[in-house]
């Protein structure tokens, strides 16, 4: 029997990772670390997924794996233990920050982040950029986030991603009319439920109820459990006056695990 590379099983594991299977996606980065115990690729790949799960263990396991992989990157080559290149250690310190974000840890957060941000894959990885966007803004610095997210525009116009996130910017910043104007600018939404929730909550700021109903129901259809989706779509029953509606669209919400955004209403 002819066992996989590594590499190609945590590719795998990326793809699950991306279509939101995170149970698979951590069974893949698994089995990439039981054939090469402490591989780079697969702690820092794995770290992500859980930190985005919120699966995370109480010990500091996954820190310390990420600490080992910056601390070898420092060393010679030959000193290292297995071959960490400095963009892995990069991706590491993200990784850290997604860790430290997921724990509700704002001052490691932010470290690792100015940590991140130093690296010349800020300035030259489209990957990294984009999930760097979205780190500097759940981490809640929103001038970095735009910062960001206008450079990644600047050198790859065509990718959605930077437009929502400048979109999720204004909006926070109570300029609705500029989230819906970025959003014009990222081209046909399809079946894209964040972007259609974003455009949702634009168009509920700005007093368009039926357009924010429009394309918050569309939202639900693809994600039906997508929370930034359901809170906009309950506010709407209740601008409606319909609180019952509301009540039973976020029951379902607090019975199965208590979500705190949900808990705003």
């Amino acid at each position: 029997r002819v066992e996989p590379r590594p590499a190609v099983v945590v590719g795998l594991g990326r793809v699950e990772a991306g279509r939101g299977q995170l149970a698979e996606a951590k069974a893949a980065f698994d089995r990439a670390l039981d054939l090469v115990p402490g591989h780079p690729a697969a702690l820092i790949a794995r770290a992500r997924a859980l930190a985005r799960g919120g699966a995370l263990r109480a010990d500091a396991q996954l820190e310390r794996d990420l600490e080992g992989l910056i601390a070898q990157a420092a060393l010679p080559l030959e000193d290292q233990a297995l071959g960490v290149a400095p963009a892995q250690a990069t991706w590491a310190a993200l990784a850290l920050a997604e860790l430290a974000l997921a724990r509700g840890d704002a001052p490691a957060a932010q470290a690792a982040l100015a940590e991140a941000q130093k690296s010349a894959l800020a300035e030259t990885d489209r990957a990294f950029v984009e999930a760097l966007t979205v780190d500097l803004l759940v981490a809640g610095d929103t001038a970095a986030a735009r910062a960001a997210a206008e450079r990644a525009v600047s050198l790859w116009p065509a990718r959605r991603q930077p437009r929502l996130v400048l979109a999720e910017v204004a909006l926070r910043l109570d300029h609705p009319e500029q989230a819906v104007a970025a959003l014009a600018e990222a081209g046909e939404l399809g079946n894209d439920a964040a972007a259609l929730t974003l455009r949702g909550r634009a168009q509920l700021a700005l007093g368009a109820l039926d357009a924010a109903t429009a394309d918050l129901d569309a939202a639900l259809i693809v994600a039906p459990e997508l929370a930034p989706a359901l809170l906009a779509r309950a506010q709407l029953d209740l601008l409606r006056g319909k609180p019952h509606v509301a009540v039973e669209r976020l029951a379902g919400r607090y019975a199965t695990d208590g979500d705190a955004e949900l808990g705003l209403v």
